[in-house]
């Protein structure tokens, strides 16, 4: 008796983002420019970049960077 098997993804090696796409284990990508997530163990884990206080009244933040700096 010989039946084939197909190796199939358990759930725990696929996450499913709030936005409704799906990442691999391990995969790594970003909700915006403060915000990174990775796929571990079937969870969402984000850690958002928390910016430190400007002593300047006029911050400026570069689109590519999460945080304002002085200019």
């Amino acid at each position: 008796e010989s039946s084939s098997h197909k190796p199939e993804l358990s759930e725990a090696s696929v996450c499913l983002a709030p936005g409704g796409e799906y990442f691999v284990e391990g995969e790594t990508w970003n909700i915006d420019s403060c915000t990174q997530c990775t796929c571990h163990s079937g969870r969402v884990l984000c850690e958002t970049e928390v910016c430190p206080p400007l002593l300047c009244h006029s911050p400026i933040r570069t689109q590519d960077s999460c945080c304002p700096h002085c200019p």
